[in-house]
């Protein structure tokens, strides 16, 4: 734990030193989400968002966050974004059905999750596969 906090003292004088650089922000909400901090979290993905509105990746892990603090409907906003900009990424549409679950969505989350499982066997992610599977059956 007491590293987690050294590490983001670190990153808010990297961040004050080169504040248009994208990674500082993506570590330092990592390591806040790590901690429980996610609200504090989302800030940081939202500052690295706006440098770099373009990476799938960036809305993913907001949308994680904003999953774990029980705001489905923003984090499936998030993922819809991040499957915009990635449209192959099975992880995307496995986290956003599992999302659309925890709404009470299950006829859109099973269509989300067969889309990941596709997705997965394209790429031969085993591990992947496996969990979809697990969920979808």
């Amino acid at each position: 734990m007491r590293q987690y906090v050294t590490g983001i003292s670190d990153f808010d004088a990297a961040i004050r030193l080169k504040p248009y650089y994208t990674e500082i922000y993506l570590l330092r909400g990592r390591a806040k989400s790590d901690l429980g901090e996610h609200f504090s979290a989302i800030s940081d993905y939202d500052a690295a968002i706006l440098l770099m509105p373009d990476k799938a990746d960036f809305y993913m892990l907001r949308a994680s966050a904003n999953f774990k603090l029980g705001q489905y409907v923003t984090a499936i906003s998030d993922y819809d974004k991040a499957i915009r900009l990635k449209p192959t990424d099975a992880g995307a549409y496995y986290t956003r059905g599992l999302t659309k679950g925890m709404l009470g969505l299950f006829r859109e989350e099973k269509q989300d999750l067969l889309i990941a499982l596709k997705l997965a066997e394209q790429k031969g992610d085993m591990d992947l596969i496996a969990e979809i599977e697990q969920d979808l059956y």
